[in-house]
């Protein structure tokens, strides 16, 4: 409809504007026949458009209004509907339980990976390789342990929350302490006699092995 009456406007415009040159183009031959070319430019005057060039100038700007309206705005409006069709809706059956436990599973994921490493000490400690040790503490990914607790408790219910927090305490009190022997051994201090058994390290790292796995067991409930 829009279209129409665009289309109706521009013609009615065309014919008058057609016959207005006509009529101009006709009164300019018969009362100017010698107009001066020279004195036009001095003056500011132009001459005017014939009607073929008004139509042409109104039709093309009636078939680009046309074309920006009638062709180009649905192609953005398809794209937009395709992209909202392509965008994933949760499940109505994802429940707040669904949701806890997508945050708590990668960090206690985390928590058996470095679980993992803590279990290669004693092989470390009977080679007297006490650089290991320590190194792997600050790397990943037991570097992140500290860092992965804390995270983990705010997701924790309240009575398993206590659990975790005391067993952490526990566990660090003894890492703690396996790292300083650890750095005592580097330094040369308290080093076992050739071909013994490093008692005090090997029972602060028993300590803290025992120590993360009761950590860990807090979390079996959830």
């Amino acid at each position: 409809m829009i279209s129409t009456l665009l289309l109706l406007s521009a013609f009615i415009l065309c014919s008058v504007s057609s016959y207005r040159a006509f009529q101009f183009d006709i009164a300019n031959r018969i009362y100017r026949p010698h107009r001066d070319v020279t004195a036009c430019a001095m003056f500011g005057e132009r001459e005017d458009l014939s009607g073929k060039k008004i139509y042409g100038i109104l039709l093309s700007s009636l078939f680009i209004s046309f074309g920006s309206n009638g062709f180009i705005s649905p192609a953005p409006v398809r794209a937009v509907e395709e992209v909202t069709a392509q965008i994933p809706t949760l499940s109505p059956s994802l429940t707040a339980a669904d949701l806890l436990k997508n945050d708590i599973t990668p960090k206690v994921d985390t928590l058996n990976d470095i679980l993992f490493v803590l279990k290669l000490y004693p092989s470390y400690a009977e080679k007297g390789d006490y650089v290991s040790i320590r190194q792997s503490l600050r790397q990943e990914p037991a570097m992140n342990l500290r860092k992965t607790c804390k995270k983990l408790e705010k997701y924790l219910p309240d009575d398993v929350q206590k659990q975790f927090s005391a067993s952490y305490a526990s566990m660090i009190d003894s890492l703690t302490e396996m790292d300083v022997i650890a750095l005592q051994r580097m330094q040369g201090s308290g080093l076992p006699a050739d071909n013994t058994e490093d008692i005090t390290l090997s029972k602060a790292i028993a300590a803290t092995v025992s120590n993360y796995e009761k950590m860990l067991n807090t979390l079996s409930s959830i």
